[in-house]
């Protein structure tokens, strides 16, 4: 662990720089050339390695250079938490973005952990997991590889992914949660709508219509970590439905015209 943490830091002090010819290299503080410009590409040091590429491909060097992962990936990203992704048969646009090809993860020791075979990944893993997809359909892997969500969703949503044990999945333009660790299916996937939990309570809408990526009308209520209604579907939302998050035990809400604020028994409150 020393040594790893010596090598870390070491690897922060390496600045990467481009020679007269277009090749890349990397530096030390002093301007010593500690690795030869030999590279076509390459990415700054992450977690002790850094991502470079050669005659098109991309594999991983560490602070001395040397070849940790041979250049043979169409697309690599940086290590976080000593895992990284691949791709396999992704073309890079003039942006440096990758678009197609098979995805999958490696670890420092430049294992595949988990194969190229996704054609969609969320790039980094969230509280051990993440999101996947192949052919439309989207589930979730934790480090090992283990599909713990099957790949059975038409979306998951990642704008709060790994917050929570319990993910908001969409199927059949229905919403409702599943546990993250096991795949089940917590609140049944009825919904029009739904809110991420918050403080153990997550809003669900029965009735709204989709309308430029919100649900309008219907009718907003709550369900706890069970899945059981434990505020009924009486509400209207009073901003975006994303307000609909309780924040020390109370949340607003519309109904009948009046804006005020109920507790998680459904109670009206000041």
């Amino acid at each position: 662990m020393v040594l790893f943490g010596a090598m870390a830091l070491q690897a922060q002090l390496l600045t990467l720089f481009r020679d007269a010819n277009g090749k890349y290299g990397f530096k030390d503080q002093t301007g010593k050339t500690i690795i030869n410009p030999e590279y076509d590409k390459a990415f700054e040091f992450s977690e002790g390695l850094a991502g470079v590429r050669q005659n098109g491909k991309w594999g991983f060097i560490d602070i001395s250079g040397e070849e940790i992962v041979k250049p043979q990936y169409d697309y690599i990203g940086s290590f976080h938490n000593g895992i990284a992704h691949i791709n396999t048969g992704c073309k890079v646009d003039g942006y440096g973005n990758p678009h197609g090809g098979l995805w999958g993860f490696m670890d420092k020791t430049g294992r595949e952990i988990i194969p190229p075979k996704y054609d969609y990944i969320n790039r980094d893993f969230l509280g051990g997991y993440t999101i996947v997809g192949l052919n439309e359909k989207y589930g979730v892997i934790d480090t090992t590889g283990a599909e713990t969500v099957p790949l059975k969703y038409d979306n998951i949503p990642d704008a709060a992914f790994g917050q929570y044990p319990l993910q908001e999945v969409w199927l059949n333009d229905k919403a409702g949660f599943v546990e993250l660790k096991t795949g089940k299916e917590i609140v049944p996937v009825k919904y029009d709508d739904v809110v991420s939990f918050s403080e153990d309570l997550a809003a669900v809408n029965k009735g709204g219509i989709p309308q430029n990526f919100r649900v309008l009308g219907g009718k907003w209520g709550f369900v706890d970590t069970t899945g059981k209604v434990v505020i009924p579907l009486l509400y209207d939302i009073p901003f975006l439905s994303e307000s609909l998050r309780f924040q020390n035990g109370k949340v607003q809400v519309d109904k009948d015209g009046r804006t005020f604020l109920i507790d998680k028994t459904g109670k009206e409150v000041k």
